[in-house]
């Protein structure tokens, strides 16, 4: 387990964050509560709260707890 994940690229690429971000949406659709969750923080992060909510509550509905 992490807290945190340090996606490092040359040249201002994004590619790398991106395929951290599909990732993790790969996951979110097996049911991974804590992958969902981190989505929600991406989003919230993002200032996107209508994504977040999505993600939050779907992670709540997973069994993940939100405290």
């Amino acid at each position: 387990e992490s807290e945190c994940l340090v996606v490092v690229g040359i040249g201002g690429s994004y590619l790398g964050a991106k395929a951290v971000i599909d990732m993790l949406k790969q996951s979110s659709q097996l049911g991974c509560a804590a992958a969902v969750y981190n989505l929600g923080v991406l989003y919230y992060n993002r200032g996107e709260k209508d994504k977040a909510e999505k993600f939050f509550s779907e992670a709540k509905k997973n069994g993940y707890d939100l405290k």
